[in-house]
């Protein structure tokens, strides 16, 4: 049995922000650079879904369920990568985004959950503001714009984020690894790139009522944006990146001065990319239209360094395979459990035929998305599994932005790849799980951050 294994999971990171996929990348992130020279750079990885929920249920849970496609809980039936670990392995669990919380289940299983989306009143303070902002929503867009400006203003002067900082995580972090006992394992997951994107530890670099203004349109009327506002929108994001690695750095010095980086499985990974404006939104999930599943938000970002092991960059691979893979490196067998592989196999690293799969199910619009080689196809269905836009085919090997539709070009492909999402359709159609209902708390949080109505 190795010793340890970490999950780093980052919420909203895309690949081409990263100087490990993109020389022309817009952001500088020198620690994750520095980190992949000694890891694999996994260049085929990808999400489970087009938002936290789904996809970090694909990657902790290890097995496509129709559950994992609303905003429901995490069903107790369902396998859950600290339980499937067993008794052996310490499992530590740092959370710092609502989806994933002990609210909606997902301390399950762990010998120790920090949930860190609450304060100690139980309700955290933009919680509060985003109440108020939820008020005003049927008051002129005009009015709700004015309140989410004053508020991102006073997040600006504050140098707040509506979301645990490194100042909280990074200390909670060196307390697990100075009391914890190998083997163990340590999910950590990262807000920094997630919307709103405030530059609060930059603010000598931005006017704080420009970046308010911009966050009141943004959250409210995206259409009023100008091209100058799009590419400002971008800078902010690229801040936030730039964030995140300097997150990143502190955990890896941590792992470090603890004498657990150097033997210790260590992964960093989205949990889904982030549209800048490429298909006419800014964001990942909104309501009343298609999910994006194209590659700025489901190809993403995955690292994996784990010591004495060879591991093929090229090889086809997605959140499914997580559990697979940190079982393996504890030699924990979960493959009764669990649909993905370890990347840690030979015999998976040499095979290049695999289905990766992205799904919603989220109303009104469902779609389902498939890899397999060069192919990425998608596939958009209403509630009644009737086909509601022609399916699109991409061919990633050569248009890896997914740019240039050749379904018409492609029928044979085009109709094997529709049969194959037609199956996986209705095989999660016959999946049927038990789900404990949202509390009215949960329900209005998510609608606060725009997930749901």
């Amino acid at each position: 049995m190795k010793e340890n294994a970490v999950l780093i999971t980052v919420d909203s990171l895309r690949r081409d922000h990263l100087t490990p996929y993109s020389e022309k990348s817009p952001a500088e992130t020198p620690n994750i650079a520095e980190f992949s020279n000694d890891a694999t750079v996994l260049n085929s990885f990808w999400s489970g879904g087009v938002s936290t929920t789904p996809s970090m249920k694909v990657a902790l849970t290890g097995v496509y369920d129709q559950s994992h496609y609303d905003y429901g809980p995490l069903p107790s039936e369902l396998p859950y990568l600290p339980s499937v670990l067993g008794d052996d392995v310490t499992t530590v669990g740092i959370n710092t985004n609502i989806h994933t919380s002990e609210a909606n289940g997902w301390d399950r299983g762990w010998d120790e959950f920090i949930d860190l989306t609450e304060t100690d009143s139980g309700v955290s303070n933009s919680h509060l503001r985003e109440r108020a902002a939820k008020l005003m929503r049927n008051l002129p867009t005009s009015f709700d714009q004015l309140v989410r400006t004053i508020d991102r203003y006073r997040s600006m002067k504050q140098g707040e984020l509506p979301f645990p900082q490194p100042d909280v995580i990074v200390p909670k972090l060196d307390d697990v690894l100075s009391g914890v006992s190998p083997p163990f394992f340590v999910w950590v997951h990262l807000m920094d790139p997630h919307s709103p994107f405030l530059p609060v530890s930059r603010r000598d670099e931005y006017n704080d009522l420009r970046v308010a203004k911009i966050h009141g349109i943004l959250e409210t009327n995206q259409q009023k944006l100008s091209e100058e506002d799009r590419k400002f929108v971008s800078r902010l994001y690229r801040s936030r990146v730039e964030s995140t690695d300097e997150h990143i750095g502190e955990i890896l010095d941590l792992l470090d001065s603890h004498g657990y980086y150097d033997d210790s499985l260590t992964w960093i990974v989205a949990d889904h990319g982030e549209e800048l404006g490429e298909r006419g939104f800014i964001g990942h999930s909104h309501l009343g239209a298609p999910e994006n599943l194209y590659a700025e938000t489901t190809h993403i970002p995955s690292i994996l360094r784990a010591p004495s092991t060879d591991i093929e960059g090229g090889v086809p691979s997605s959140h499914l395979d997580i559990v697979s893979t940190i079982g393996d490196w504890f030699d924990v067998d979960v493959s009764s459990e669990c649909m993905g592989d370890s990347l840690l196999d030979a015999e998976v690293r040499d095979f290049q035929g695999r289905d990766l799969w992205t799904m919603n199910r989220m109303d009104p619009i469902h779609s389902v998305s498939v890899t397999q080689g060069k192919w990425r196809y998608i596939h958009r269905y209403d509630s009644d599994g009737d086909t509601v836009e022609n399916s699109e085919l991409y061919d990633i090997e050569n248009d890896p932005r997914m740019e240039r539709d050749v379904a018409g070009k492609k029928p044979e492909i085009l109709d094997e790849l529709r049969q194959l999402s037609e199956e996986k359709i209705a095989w999660l159609e016959d999946k049927q799980n038990i789900h404990r209902e949202m509390d009215e708390q949960m329900e209005s949080k998510l609608s606060d951050l725009g997930y749901i109505e």
